[in-house]
């Protein structure tokens, strides 16, 4: 998989994605790419530091479960 970073974000191509841990950083943007490359991914991915993904499309979450993605929400503390 070959990743370039651009002024406004990131092109990515090729190859299926794995699964694993992504840091958000807090950016919405980032939370809702890795959502969505979930449904090809190869095994689950972790999405962390996600808690103000909610304030730029806060019904989300929700859509993405009813078309078919396998989403939760963990509270850590």
């Amino acid at each position: 998989i070959e990743a370039e970073p651009v002024p406004d974000g990131i092109i990515i191509e090729g190859g299926t994605p794995g699964g694993g841990d992504i840091d958000a950083r807090g950016d919405q943007r980032i939370v809702m790419a890795f959502r969505v490359a979930s449904l090809r991914a190869s095994a689950p991915i972790r999405i962390h530091d996600c808690a103000d993904a909610a304030t730029l499309f806060p019904h989300f979450l929700a859509l993405c479960a009813q078309v078919g993605m396998r989403v939760a929400q963990e509270d850590i503390k």
